[in-house]
C-alpha cells in the first residue's frame, strides 16, 4: 500500500509540474523592434503579430534556443509608406509622385510661367536669307507690311497694312509719307537681324 501511494504521489507531482510548465508563458523577441514579448505555450508554431511594430513572426519551441522565431516581411502598410510623402503645406499623406495635393489643392511642383502666359512665336532666317534692302522697298514703297509678311511676321504685316490704309483714308493720303517709311525701316532692321542668324518674335519691331 505504501509503494502504491508513493507512485501516486510521484505521478501527481509530475502532473503538477507539467501543468505549471504548460501554464508558464514563453518569452520571445520581436525580429523587427526586438521587443520582449510573452506568449502562451499554445502559441508555439503559430503566427503572432507584434503589438508594437505590427510585424508578424512564428513562435518556435523553447527547446530550440538557436531559433526562437522566423521573421516574416513587414505588414503591407509599412511597405506602402515608402511610396508616400507628406504635403509641405497641410502635412497630409499623399503619393510620392503627386504634383498637386488632393487635400489642400496646393501645387507641389512650380508651374512654368510659359505654360500660363504662353510664349511669342519665334521666327528664324530662311535659306537663303531675305535681302534687307528688298524688304525695305517692299514695305516702304510697294505695299505696307509686305516685307514683314514675307519674312514670317504675317499677322504684324496685315495689321500694318490695315492701319496704314485707315490712316491714309483719314488724312487723305498724307499719312503715307510717315507710315510707309517707318514700315520700310522696320522691315530693313528685321531682315538684317534674321540675316545675321538671330531670330525675331512675330511682333518684334525695330530690332537693334
Amino acid at each position: 500500500m505504501a509503494y502504491g501511494f508513493k507512485e501516486t504521489s510521484i505521478a501527481s507531482k509530475h502532473a503538477i509540474e507539467l501543468q505549471t510548465r504548460v501554464s508558464m508563458p514563453t518569452i520571445v523577441d520581436c525580429p523587427q523592434c526586438h521587443a520582449r514579448l510573452q506568449a502562451p505555450e499554445a502559441a508555439i508554431g503559430k503566427t503572432l503579430t507584434c503589438p508594437k511594430c505590427k510585424s508578424s513572426f512564428i513562435v518556435a519551441r523553447p527547446d530550440s534556443p538557436e531559433e526562437i522565431f522566423t521573421a516574416f516581411q513587414p505588414p503591407p502598410t509599412s511597405q506602402a509608406n515608402t511610396s508616400r510623402k507628406r504635403c509641405p503645406f497641410c502635412a497630409e499623406e499623399i503619393a510620392a509622385e503627386a504634383i498637386k495635393c488632393r487635400h489642400c489643392g496646393s501645387m507641389l511642383v512650380p508651374v512654368p510661367m510659359t505654360n500660363q502666359q504662353g510664349t511669342s512665336k519665334q521666327i528664324s532666317s530662311s535659306s537663303p536669307p531675305k535681302d534687307p534692302l528688298l524688304m525695305a522697298l517692299l514695305s516702304g514703297c510697294c505695299i505696307a507690311g509686305l516685307g514683314q509678311m514675307i519674312m514670317g511676321q504675317v499677322t504684324k504685316g496685315v495689321v500694318l497694312l490695315i492701319g496704314a490704309m485707315a490712316l491714309a483714308g483719314l488724312t487723305f493720303g498724307v499719312s503715307i509719307f510717315i507710315t510707309w517709311p517707318l514700315m520700310g525701316v522696320d522691315a530693313y532692321l528685321v531682315a538684317k537681324k534674321l540675316k545675321s542668324g538671330q531670330s525675331v518674335t512675330e511682333w518684334e519691331c525695330f530690332p537693334s
